[in-house]
């Protein structure tokens, strides 16, 4: 928990270097894990859950990050609308196929 505490921090003090709009990205971001982590405890162990329930909790958890690990990095590195939006749907892929490999060995 200090660990993700830590990286959480330091994530905000690193995009309270750049500007604004990467303080309020990582921000949001932060709240929908928060969510995600809340919803996922909640459900522990209800096996009723539908499949669009479940891909609700895990786009809370490490999607969400890695959604905006590749919106930030896209629209730091000057890409277009597109681009932006395509990397922010790679990055919420990633994290959507890591959790499900989490989850399974859980």
């Amino acid at each position: 928990v200090l660990l993700g505490d830590y990286l959480f921090t330091h994530a905000f003090h690193l995009a309270s270097t750049v500007d604004v709009t990467a303080c309020a990205l990582i921000g949001k971001a932060t709240d929908r894990v928060c969510e995600g982590e809340l919803c996922q405890t909640l459900n522990a162990g209800n096996l009723d859950l539908t499949e669009a329930e479940y891909f609700d909790i895990i786009d809370g958890k490490t999607a969400a990050l890695t959604a905006v690990w590749g919106r930030l990095g896209a629209h730091y590195a000057g890409a277009s609308a597109e681009v932006v939006e395509a990397m922010t749907r790679f990055g919420t892929l990633v994290g959507q196929a890591f959790q499900i490999a989490d989850d399974l060995l859980d």
